[in-house]
């Protein structure tokens, strides 16, 4: 990370200077991209995506061929600003992609936001692919 001193405070980024990083796991992430944790307990696996201000009539959840895609936008409570001092909620469209088993369909998932965590439960089973099924968000 990059130090600031009055040589270089000019030359550095701020608003920036975390839109890129690598998680503990060499993960790259933007910044506006919604975080995430990934649980599997015997064949149960659980997506927690932090959305917050994300209305579930606004979420698009599909599974094709293998990867499950959550895409959405952040919105902004506060409208068009003329002057913006400090910006760092995430804003604009965003999408994340998971790989999962290719016999997953949309009928074996269950996805429910509450509290500004979106909850994504699959057994991992067998059964038939469907083309681009979407997922209803309860």
């Amino acid at each position: 990370m990059p130090t600031v001193s009055p040589s270089n405070a000019s030359t550095i980024d701020f608003p920036h200077i975390f839109d890129h990083f690598v998680s503990a796991t060499g993960a790259r992430f933007r910044s506006s991209e919604p975080r995430v944790d990934v649980h599997e307990a015997d064949n149960l696996t659980t997506f927690l995506l932090n959305l917050p201000g994300v209305p579930r009539e606004g979420l698009d959840i599909t599974v094709h061929e293998g990867t499950l895609a959550v895409s959405g936008s952040w919105g902004s409570p506060y409208g068009d600003w003329t002057k913006v001092e400090v910006e760092e909620r995430p804003k604009g469209p965003f999408r994340r992609v998971f790989r999962v088993p290719k016999t997953l369909t949309a009928a074996q998932i269950k996805a429910k936001m509450e509290d500004g965590v979106l909850r994504i439960e699959f057994e991992r089973m067998p059964g038939a692919a469907h083309e681009g099924e979407k997922v209803p968000v309860a």
